[in-house]
């Protein structure tokens, strides 16, 4: 199984890596090392700052490792921020169904109440030289590029939001769901399903969301009832 996370700059991409690793015990490759083993020894001329000609550059080496490994039938946890939107179109389904994507990001209104804290915390598992220059305004920027980008892509951003469940619970919209597909990820101690529903929006457009209120001995292509949020698709609760 390969453990695939993206997503934006501060969202804990490392942070869920290394519990994953712990729980799993499954190797572990960072983009960022990668990278910077390739521009320190000298094979490429781009800097840390050339985000996307590095994606362009660094994303078929990931491409291909993630393939040998499973070629290899070897587990595998990669995270960077350098993965297209468009991944997907790089592997066929015998590709895919070895393939778990995560992709994180914070809304606006999270960066706002708690800018000092994700930037005190951005060296929680690994030393980081840490840019003065970082401004709140350059958090929301990166953090909406993946939302909509990803979001467009049809991927399933997970969003960090204290304002996602009161949101939903005040002003969610009513519909009927079906179970899609439940997942072990592990990325909390306590919780380590996570329940994925199928459903439509009010304009028609077709989601898949997380659910931030499983029950237990749940099913997939069980019909349930949620709701969801305008604003937070990807992110339902049951009623």
């Amino acid at each position: 199984m390969i453990i695939l996370i993206t997503g934006a700059s501060h969202t804990g991409k490392t942070l869920l890596a290394q519990r994953l690793l712990e729980k799993f015990k499954y190797p572990y490759l960072s983009i960022d090392h990668l990278k910077m083993g390739l521009i320190r020894s000298g094979n490429t001329g781009l800097t840390p700052e050339d985000d996307d000609e590095l994606t362009e550059y660094l994303w078929p080496i990931v491409r291909e490792i993630i393939k040998t490994a499973i070629e290899n039938d070897q587990d595998l946890i990669i995270e960077g921020c350098y993965v297209p939107a468009d991944w997907r179109q790089d592997f066929d389904e015998n590709y895919l169904k070895n393939i778990r994507f995560i992709c994180l990001a914070m809304t606006e209104e999270y960066i706002e109440d708690h800018f000092d804290d994700i930037i005190g915390h951005e060296s929680e598992i690994e030393s980081r030289l840490i840019k003065e220059d970082c401004t709140i305004n350059d958090l929301k920027q990166c953090n909406r590029w993946f939302i909509d980008t990803f979001g467009s892509a049809g991927e399933m951003v997970m969003l960090v939001s204290h304002r996602i469940k009161k949101g939903i619970n005040e002003n969610g919209i009513e519909t009927d769901a079906v179970v899609s597909r439940i997942t072990d990820n592990g990325t909390q101690e306590d919780i380590d399903i996570n329940v994925y529903v199928r459903y439509r929006t009010e304009d028609g457009e077709e989601i898949e969301g997380v659910l931030s209120n499983p029950r237990a001995n749940m099913e997939e292509g069980q019909p349930v009832r949620i709701k969801y949020h305008p604003k937070f698709k990807n992110n339902a609760r049951l009623i």
